[in-house]
């Protein structure tokens, strides 16, 4: 899993989100972590928008914990929008002067 703790530090609304789904998906409340995660994603739009590698590295949480609970149909979704992420900063970076 990628590191999200830099992007943790500088929320720290997202870090309690975080945290608490986290503590929740350990606890096997998967519904209440799946809501936390779901938050957590929702604060990060409004923090970073949906086109940036720190909103990523949200949804790659989500879909971390998606995987573990054997939810294939919403980490399909979720692997969706961080592909389209992806492919934006591939753009970018093919189109960038050197």
């Amino acid at each position: 899993m990628p590191n999200i703790d830099p992007v943790l530090k500088r929320s720290p609304e997202l870090k309690e989100y975080i945290a608490r789904a986290r503590k929740l998906a350990i606890h096997r409340d998967f519904e209440g972590a799946q809501r936390e995660y779901r938050n957590a994603v929702r604060q990060a739009k409004v923090e970073f928008s949906e086109e940036t590698a720190d909103y990523g590295l949200v949804l790659l949480e989500l879909a971390d914990f998606y995987e573990s609970c054997g939810r294939d149909v919403e980490l399909y979704g979720i692997r969706c929008k961080i592909r389209e992420i992806l492919k934006r900063y591939a753009a970018s970076y093919m189109f960038e002067d050197s």
